[in-house]
């Protein structure tokens, strides 16, 4: 898909810098999001000029922008211009949870949030009619069962975020995975949770039964345990040298 001299938009010169570069990428940032498709040329730069009515000093100002929020790449040479780029989830996930660490928000609001997001990812899961579905993170328990003894204490709380990540990504909802990216990109960040030999242990315990109820398709079981999962968390939050 090629965008054909269609004019975008028109910029007052009289109106400040920042304005009119706060509308240029406004404008090719609703651009972008209608086309939704990787790869597709916009223009060359003197074409996107023409289009948007803006200097070039502004102009390349706003595609700084879209370019720090990976919606936009550039290709140089024969070809080349500008181009049409799908954000990752995980810079976007990244963002938010510095945003949330710069706020100083207290680790125990992040786990409350998400007990919300991860009882409808097991809600979803344990109701899906695909037994595959159902079963995977049962799967994943029994192959990485007993996790909790591994020497590398890192090793096995990855682990624990792994399964996060898989329960997510089995909901079939990719708003829940982003969220739920959010979260454990913050829990990276925080040093506020202390794992040790013992509550990984406990934390297998639970899991692998939230995992079997999951695959059995007990609804009800699956979020009790879901929600002893996150209490336990925050009771370790609260003696974090236990």
């Amino acid at each position: 898909m090629v965008i054909q001299g269609t004019r975008i938009a028109t910029f007052d010169g009289q109106q400040d810098a920042a304005t009119a570069v706060t509308r240029a990428a406004a404008a090719l940032r609703d651009e972008i999001l209608l086309i939704a498709e990787e790869g597709v040329f916009l223009g060359s730069e003197e074409e996107l000029l023409r289009r948007l009515a803006v200097s070039r000093t502004t102009f390349r100002q706003a595609i700084r922008i879209l370019e720090y929020e990976e919606l936009v790449t550039i290709r140089r040479g024969v070809g080349g211009g500008f181009f049409t780029r799908s954000p990752t989830a995980s810079s976007i996930a990244r963002m938010a949870a510095v945003y949330m660490s710069f706020r100083r928000t207290p680790h125990a609001q992040v786990l409350q949030a998400s007990s919300v997001l991860r009882r409808e990812a097991v809600r979803l899961i344990a109701t899906a009619t695909d037994p595959e579905v159902r079963r995977g993170p049962l799967e994943f328990v029994v192959a990485n069962s007993g996790f909790y003894a591994c020497p590398d204490r890192r090793q096995a709380i990855r682990v624990v975020t792994r399964f996060h990540q898989l329960v997510a990504q089995l909901s079939g909802n990719a708003a829940l995975e982003l969220f739920m990216d959010v979260v454990k990109m913050f829990g990276n960040r925080s040093d506020q949770m202390i794992f040790t030999a013992d509550r990984l242990r406990e934390y297998e315990q639970i899991i692998r039964g939230q995992a079997e109820a999951i695959a059995a398709g007990e609804v009800a079981k699956a979020l009790a345990l879901t929600d002893r999962e996150v209490e336990t968390a925050l009771q370790w939050l609260e003696s974090p040298r236990k």
